[in-house]
Parts: structure tokens; sequence; C-alpha cells
């Protein structure tokens, strides 16, 4: 898989949203991602990964994108809201929205339709978009 780092711009966003806007593009987080991790790291490191519902579902200018990690760097705070406990679990990979709060520092709240939220605050933040290799995704196109 190839991956391209790139600029977000929570700076320009307000108001709840579901499209991530890049340098490289803008992508629906709500209607064509799958939410699959939240990682956090003690060097201050938040990744947040989405994978793609569909393999030819998001085009932006470099091509079809498979995965998006959207990663915080200088951390500030990190909350976790809990779920619902009566809701299936796969709720939990559906977006509903994310929130940007505050610009500077990025403060931004994600919403999920199994009511978990995730709300950060960090110094930047960016973005890694994984694309297939044409082998893999002429392959996946085969069945």
């Amino acid at each position: 898989m190839n991956k391209i780092k790139a600029s977000v711009f929570f700076r320009e966003i307000s108001g709840p949203d579901i499209v991530l806007r890049s340098e490289r593009g803008d992508i629906d987080l709500h209607a064509f991602m799958s939410f699959k991790e939240l990682r956090y790291s003690v060097d201050r490191t938040l990744v947040l990964r989405w994978n793609t519902l569909d393999s030819q579902a998001v085009k932006i200018k470099d091509g079809f994108v498979a995965t998006v990690e959207l990663v915080f760097v200088g951390v500030l705070k990190l909350g976790v809201r809990p779920r619902d406990p009566e809701m299936p679990f796969d709720t939990d990979e559906h977006l509903v929205d994310f929130e940007v709060q505050q610009r500077v520092p990025i403060q931004v709240a994600f919403h999920f339709n199994g009511g978990m939220s995730i709300d950060v605050c960090a110094d930047d933040a960016y973005v890694e978009l994984g694309f297939e290799t044409e082998p893999a995704a002429k392959a996946i196109r085969a069945h």
C-alpha cells in the first residue's frame, strides 16, 4: 500500500461536519468510510483510522483511497465517552459527525452511531492517506 501525508484543514471548518478536508482532496468520513482503530502513544500521538467501504468509493487527486489515518500530534487532552451498550457493536464503525470546537490548539469531537465520542485537543494534525497498489486493486475488482 502506498501512503501520502497531507495537511488537514480543521482551522477552516465551523459547526458539525462529515467531510475531512485535506490538501489532497475532501473525504466523506460518514458515507464511505468505516472507523477501525483508535491508537494512542505516550509520545502524545493519537491516530484515528478509517477504511473505505468500497475500493472505488473515495477518489481524490492521487487515486482511490483505501485507508485514512488522521494523526494528532502534541496531544494535550484525550477523552473517550463510552458507547451505548444497547446499540449493536457494528454501529461503532459509523461516524455521525465531527465538530471543531477550537482552532488553536486544534480541538475536535468525533461522534459515532454507537454512542461513543472521541474528544481530542492537540497542537497539530495531518492525514496519512493509503492507496492500494495497482495489482491489489485489480485483484479486488476481479472477484
